[in-house]
């Protein structure tokens, strides 16, 4: 019996998932993954022409929900001055503005594979959205440092890629990640 071309493929699309998380991007070689795909590696570049494109294919969705939401969320919070007093009831609230915020999105184990890139082409979207977030980040706090709001980022994606890889359950990972922003959310309203 043979096997639909759309099969492999995305059977080859899951298996470089799980070996970029393991191991990144740079350190995953096509062979393993053809072999392991169940596939040779002439037949994959059939699917994917290089590691790159494959690559894009796994994590562009990913990416582009990403970058909407978060591009909506700041367009919603433009005008917005964050006080201590608006910070409290945000936190009163915290699910549904994780929810109406979109930072649910960026609870994907793509980001994972997107965060842990440094050599690719797509490394310009890892950048792009960490310097939004900063700004953003910088604007709400109304501080004039922006390795400040870096620091504070990078913390926070550090938080959410140990979160993506210890929980498995995409509903448990959002739920821990709501404690930890909680945690981090109440110790930077201290500040405002």
């Amino acid at each position: 019996m043979q096997i639909k071309k759309e099969e492999i493929k995305k059977k080859i699309a899951e298996v470089a998932t799980n070996e970029f998380l393991k191991k990144g991007y740079e350190n995953s070689s096509m062979r393993t993954i053809a072999k392991k795909a169940h596939t040779s590696i002439g037949n994959m570049y059939n699917y994917y022409p290089n590691k790159e494109a494959l690559l894009k294919f796994i994590i562009m969705p990913t990416i582009n929900v990403v970058e909407e939401n978060l591009s909506n969320h700041i367009c919603l919070e433009e005008n917005k001055v964050l006080t201590k007093e608006s910070a409290l009831l945000y936190l009163e609230d915290l699910n549904n503005f994780l929810e109406k915020s979109g930072f649910k999105y960026f609870l994907n184990k793509n980001m994972i594979i997107l965060l842990k890139l440094e050599s690719t082409n797509l490394v310009v979207y890892k950048e792009r959205i960490i310097n939004d977030l900063c700004k953003h980040l910088q604007w709400h706090l109304n501080i004039e440092d922006f390795h400040y709001s870096k620091m504070i980022i990078n913390m926070l994606i550090d938080c959410m890629k140990y979160i993506l890889i210890e929980y498995e359950d995409s509903y448990e990972a959002y739920l821990q990640f709501s404690k930890i922003f909680r945690i981090l959310c109440t110790g930077l309203i201290g500040q405002i």
